[in-house]
């Protein structure tokens, strides 16, 4: 800005300065959600599925690596894709046994499987590229496997899966040799 020997420009400064100020006030009490600042505005939630989940019981969700939403619920699990839903089942020719059950955990690995606490049937583990379900429920006897009621799943440096469960402890199921070893002190 030019210094006129008349001081014109410095009494255009404080004009513009005054003039700014008073535009970006004005900018600022115009908030971009009109009821943001209220805390008695209640959100609003946009529905999908409506029908798809029975009860409207969801124990657990968890998104894989190609992005897709997984959903436990009572009778089973469903995938999501941003547009459908699709049921994930066991294979079987009894259309009653195809059902996976109440799922209570999730965990999505980092080689793209999807691991499986049920409430009764064990550990599962859907393989995207065969698009199944396996379960991996250990011996029968007792003595190694998880327990029917698998309440947490973590998946270790190595690719193992340790399993918490009521009342059973904690287990780590190795993927490469099926094997599981059971940690209890």
């Amino acid at each position: 800005m030019d210094l006129h020997q008349d001081g014109s420009a410095m009494k255009q400064q404080p004009l513009a300065l005054i003039a700014l100020i008073a535009a970006s006030s004005v900018h600022a009490a115009t908030p971009a959600f009109p009821d943001a600042g209220n805390p008695l505005v209640e959100p609003r939630f946009e529905s999908v599925g409506v029908g798809i989940i029975p009860r409207y019981v969801v124990p657990t969700v968890a998104q894989d690596r190609a992005g897709f939403m997984w959903i436990a619920k009572g009778d089973g699990l469903v995938r999501f894709d941003g547009y459908r839903f699709r049921a994930q089942e066991r294979d079987s020719p009894h259309p009653g046994k195809r059902n996976l059950g109440w799922i209570r955990v999730l965990l999505a690995g980092r080689d793209g499987r999807l691991w499986i606490g049920t409430e009764w049937d064990g550990l599962a583990v859907y393989d995207p590229a065969s698009e199944r379900v396996s379960f991996h429920r250990g011996d029968d006897d007792g003595k190694a496997g998880a327990l029917p009621t698998i309440c947490a799943l973590v998946e270790d440096a190595a690719g193992g899966i340790w399993i918490g469960s009521e009342g059973g402890g904690l287990e780590r199921f190795d993927p490469r040799s099926g094997s599981f070893s059971r940690h209890r002190n």
